[in-house]
């Protein structure tokens, strides 16, 4: 039997393939929805909050000051002084709005148009242009969760960071926190620290050229730094002026006249010649307190305000290194005397005595291995005794050449300066300054066996001496005399510590006469009991630390 299938309707089926594309199409557009709304809350995972939004809080120099006054140093990843809105020249807001976004003005965070044009130079020309918005662009300065890398997720961050700060601030508020926060080269975050470092000027004494140059810098600062690439920096700047010209900030004579100015050589760095070994100590005091205090001494802009006097300290380096200079001469002419003892301070092996004598006479460099054995070096502390304030501080003879800081760090014998320590026990357990004793040598057994005679460093000895006259000439014999005839090395230790000395004193008969190590800033505060009236005030450096807002 034959059978014969039903003919099926042209209209029907069309309809049938209308309605499954429908449907898929429906399936599509719920799926690319949830996609998207799962990407935008995956992207939005550590975004900035709404509290971070409204502090503008860019990377500040932390500044520090001398008690008369002086910024004497700055500490900053980037050193960057934020200024007002009136501070920032209008040429400098129309050359950023020229070369970063010139549709600024016009757009709400994010340009179609210029995500349509990127797309086209990137996909179809191969060549790589921007897209993203100056609002973008600061975005991505001011908040670390977003980063800088090349990806979606940082793209998606980024603009609804954008979008969240054109909602918060006005157009020229957001112009100014870019113009403040851009790097700008060679360590410079901003307008006025880079208008300081280029050309020692003010923000708001720029020209328009200059300015100009400190945005077309922006994009690229190593490219067109004016230290390393001074050519294409020129021919950048001149592109600005370009974009200025042709969106109407400046006219085409004007373009004509700056075009063909010359950029000024930019200014050379100063470096730090106010109390570096002071300015050391204090960083690392803050370095250890940082998490206590909650702030970052790189980043955080706070004002740290100290006890040098500027003054004093130009003096102390003054007479430190005349000193410094007649000390090396001494050692110089005896070991120049004496090739003995100038072979064995070198461990190198390699270096001939005729060389080490070249060396010491300055007829060539002294090798870097050999300046620690060859150089003299000291340290220079000035305190106020009745605050505790340190008011000038020198930890070496250079240092560039060492920051090793010997005022602070530096374990030494102290030697006769030990002595007012020893005295001190004595008076403290009940000798007046009229008790006599016999100066004359003397030997003593220390513990282990060993014998000790201390000698007067000038060979004079005499009869029946008093404490008095014992300190007045700094008498060895005496000093050792008041160890074994009237007190312990024990109750000497104790006085040091009484006397805040932090370091190891050895339980030798030796001390009278300042074996063992002290630190010298601990020397110095402990001198100061003697002119506080037996109290001791704690030395320190800084005596107050403010943040951005003056906390």
């Amino acid at each position: 039997m034959t059978q014969f299938r039903k003919p099926i309707k042209k209209n029907n089926a069309k309809l049938l393939k209308w309605h499954k594309a429908f449907i898929k199409s429906i399936i599509i557009v719920i799926l690319g929805l949830f996609s998207i709304i799962a990407i935008l809350i995956f992207s939005s995972q550590n975004l900035p909050s709404i509290e971070q939004l409204q502090r503008f809080e860019p990377q500040l120099i932390t500044k520090i000051y001398s008690a008369d006054g002086e910024v004497i140093y700055k500490f900053a990843t980037q050193k960057r002084t934020i200024i007002s809105p009136e501070q920032v020249p209008q040429a400098m807001r129309h050359a950023v709005m020229a070369i970063e976004d010139a549709q600024f003005r016009k757009h709400w965070g994010f340009s179609i148009r210029g995500f349509v044009r990127a797309l086209i130079s990137n996909v179809v020309f191969g060549k790589r242009y921007g897209a993203s918005t100056l609002t973008q662009q600061l975005a991505r300065i001011l908040y670390e969760d977003i980063g800088f890398e090349k990806t979606v997720t940082r793209k998606i961050k980024e603009l609804i960071t954008a979008l969240m700060l054109e909602k918060m601030y006005t157009k020229d508020e957001i112009l100014h926190m870019y113009i403040n926060a851009s790097y700008m080269g060679h360590g410079t975050g901003g307008i006025e620290a880079a208008a300081n470092r280029y050309w020692k000027k003010h923000a708001w004494e720029l020209s328009i050229d200059e300015c100009a140059y400190l945005a077309g810098i922006i994009q690229n600062a190593g490219r067109y730094s004016p230290l390393l690439h001074p050519e294409t920096g020129f021919q950048r700047r001149n592109y600005v002026l370009f974009r200025m010209k042709e969106l109407g900030y400046i006219t085409e004579e004007k373009f004509t006249i700056l075009r063909n100015s010359p950029i000024n050589f930019p200014a050379k760095e100063e470096t730090q010649k106010i109390a570096p070994y002071f300015v050391e100590h204090i960083r690392r005091i803050i370095q250890k307190e940082d998490d206590k205090l909650g702030v970052d001494l790189y980043k955080d802009g706070l004002k740290i305000y100290t006890t040098l006097d500027t003054r004093l300290q130009a003096i102390a380096d003054t007479v430190f290194q005349k000193q410094i200079k007649k000390q090396q001469k001494v050692l110089n002419n005896r070991l120049l005397r004496n090739p003995k003892e100038l072979r064995s301070l070198i461990s190198d092996s390699t270096v001939t005595l005729l060389e080490l004598q070249e060396m010491i006479r300055g007829e060539r460099n002294i090798k870097k291995s050999l300046r620690k054995q060859l150089l003299v070096q000291g340290a220079f502390i000035a305190l106020n005794p009745s605050n505790g304030n340190i008011i000038a501080m020198i930890g070496g003879r250079d240092y560039e050449e060492s920051e090793f800081n010997r005022a602070t760090q530096a374990k030494r014998q102290p030697g006769s300066v030990f002595k007012p320590i020893v005295y001190t026990t004595a008076i403290d357990n009940g000798f007046p300054l009229t008790t006599t004793l016999l100066n004359q040598p003397v030997t003593l057994i220390e513990d282990n066996g060993t014998r000790w005679t201390p000698e007067n460093s000038n060979g004079k000895y005499g009869g029946p001496t008093t404490l008095r006259e014992g300190i007045q000439w700094s008498t060895n014999t005496i000093a050792a005399r008041i160890i074994v005839e009237l007190i312990s090395t024990e109750s000497v230790i104790e006085t040091a510590k009484r006397m805040h000395i932090s370091t190891h004193i050895p339980n030798y008969n030796s001390i009278a006469l300042g074996a063992g190590v002290v630190i010298p800033l601990e020397m110095v505060s402990a001198y100061g009991i003697f002119q506080n009236k037996g109290v001791w005030s704690e030395p320190h450096c800084i005596t107050r630390i403010e943040d951005r807002y003056g906390n």
